[in-house]
């Protein structure tokens, strides 16, 4: 079993990250494996939400733009 006290201080993909490399160091390369393969797709979903969240800005800020210029 991984010691997690030394874990606390990170969270997200860095926790995946640094729980397989304590998996790997203990034998268990499997597990490490889909530690990994867990914190690669958080990240990606991590990404994928800031690009959401950009786009559905600039989307909000044309229909501002949009409805001040239908009420001008």
């Amino acid at each position: 079993m991984t010691d997690l006290t030394a874990l606390t201080a990170v969270s997200g993909p860095e926790l995946l990250d640094q729980l397989a490399d304590a998996e790997s160091t203990s034998g268990h390369h499997i597990n490490a494996a889909h530690y990994r393969e867990r914190a690669q797709q958080w990240a990606a979903d991590q990404r994928r939400i800031a690009e959401l969240e950009a786009e559905n800005t600039a989307l909000d800020q044309r229909l501002r733009n949009a409805t001040a210029a239908l009420a001008a």
